[in-house]
Formats: C-alpha cells, structure tokens, sequence
C-alpha cells in the first residue's frame, strides 16, 4: 500500500529520543474519521523516558489528488474537535499528494489551521522529508564546527570550486569580510592580494 511505504521511508530515520507507539484503540477511531478520498493512518510517538506527557499525534495521509488533500485537512480538523486538552497542541499532519508541485506543498505548509502540516514535496525522499520535520536525527557533532562558523564553510567550499583559492587567500577574505567595511572598501580589500585567477 502507498501510504505504508512512505512511511517506512522516513520512519527508520526518526531521532531516537521518539518512539512510536503501538496503535490503540483511540488511534483506530481517529483513523475512522477519515472518510475514504484519501489513504489515512494515525501514528502515535512518545518522548523516550517520559512515561506520562510528551506524547505527539501524527496524522499521516496520501492522496492522490490536491482536490483530495482537502479531505486531509478536513481530516486533522476532525482529529482535533476529538481530541481532549492538552493533546491538541501536538497534532502533525504528514500530508503526501500525488500530483502535487511543489508550489501546492508550499502553500499547504504555510497554512498552520488546525495543526503544523508537512508535505512531501515532488522527488522528495523519506529521510530528507523527516529532516523538515519535529521527528529529525540531532545535528553530527562533526557538523556542529561548520554551523557554528557558516563563514568559514562558505569559503572551503568556494575553494573546492577555484584551484587558486588557497588556505592563505581564504584568510585574506576572512578578514576582509569580517572587518565590518562596505561597498568599494570591502572590494578593495578583497582585490588587494587576490594571487590569481580561476584553473
């Protein structure tokens, strides 16, 4: 079935501080609301070590159409006028829709009524749409460095691309960049030692 093969595209990938619940019988009846335009599960995750609270509702669903997806979203809204306080503040919806572009992913996602909404966007995989999502792996610590100092990984990069730009030449714009300068002077002072040109 589609719906549960998108869900094991992503879910394998989800940070372990979740963990996903095994269905209820609650899960069942929110998943009843539905209707039938569109494929529909209800997932439940919990926070690792905390035995009472931090649970999170995760309504996931697949149609085939946008004219569908509206029944998705009619869908959430339901969930939620079921749902008791607090539990209402931690429904997602998981929306994927064939025929999407991704303008209609977009524009879904920027509408929060009801509850945070993610939507697949088109050639989008699983682990890369868990990413934009709540249920994300922590940063690698051998990243943290580079987002620390997005700066300095803007210009390895740059060096990765022109042969001339050595570790001496990525000091010099370094310091131009960071010396607070602008317009003409900041040129200036880029220009003023620059060793060569592109390979």
């Amino acid at each position: 079935m589609q719906i549960e093969h998108w869900i094991a595209s992503w879910r394998d990938f989800a940070n372990p501080r979740f963990k996903f619940c095994e269905p209820t019988r609650q899960s069942a009846d929110l998943e009843k609301l539905a209707g039938e335009e569109f494929l529909a599960r209800v997932l439940l995750v919990r926070r690792t070590g905390i035995e009472h609270g931090g649970g999170r509702t995760i309504l996931v669903a697949h149609a085939e159409t946008l004219h569908a997806s509206g029944s998705a979203l009619r869908w959430a809204a339901d969930v939620r006028d079921v749902l008791a306080e607090p539990a209402t503040a931690d429904i997602y919806l998981f929306l994927e829709i064939a025929s999407a572009s991704l303008d209609d992913c977009l524009r879904l996602e920027a509408d929060d009524q009801y509850c945070r909404k993610y939507v697949k966007r088109p050639n989008e995989s699983g682990e890369v749409f868990l990413r934009r999502t709540f249920l994300a792996a922590p940063v690698a610590p051998r990243r943290v460095g580079d987002m620390a100092d997005p700066l300095s990984a803007s210009l390895v990069q740059a060096a990765k691309l022109h042969s001339w730009f050595s570790p001496e030449e990525q000091a010099h714009w370094r310091q131009a960049l960071m010396s607070g300068v602008t317009g003409q002077e900041l040129a200036a002072q880029i220009l003023e030692n620059v060793s060569g040109e592109d390979a």
